[in-house]
């Protein structure tokens, strides 16, 4: 998910907006790592084996992701631009 997010951002963008993405990615993830249960519950993923939370990366793009004792899963990486019954079929 997270190649086809960046070949996206490369192609219409340059490598400028996808080392953006990808920096801001290693923030949220860094961030996460210290407060797991800072996300947003994801709504869509409410009835799986784990309790998903999202956090927003830029207007169009989350990670959801779920915590799991001291580690942290991510999930996804959604285009909100797309289905949300993709994001379901994916995860």
């Amino acid at each position: 998910m997270l190649q086809s997010i960046t070949d996206y951002y490369a192609e219409v963008g340059g490598m400028q907006p996808v080392d953006i993405l990808l920096d801001t990615i290693r923030q949220k993830s860094e961030w996460l790592m210290k407060f797991p249960e800072v996300g947003t519950p994801e709504p869509l993923l409410a009835n799986r084996n784990h309790f998903y939370r999202f956090v927003i990366l830029n207007r169009n793009i989350k990670m959801a992701y779920y915590a799991e004792g001291d580690v942290i899963h991510i999930a996804a990486f959604w285009d909100m631009r797309m289905s949300p019954e993709r994001l379901k079929k994916r995860i």
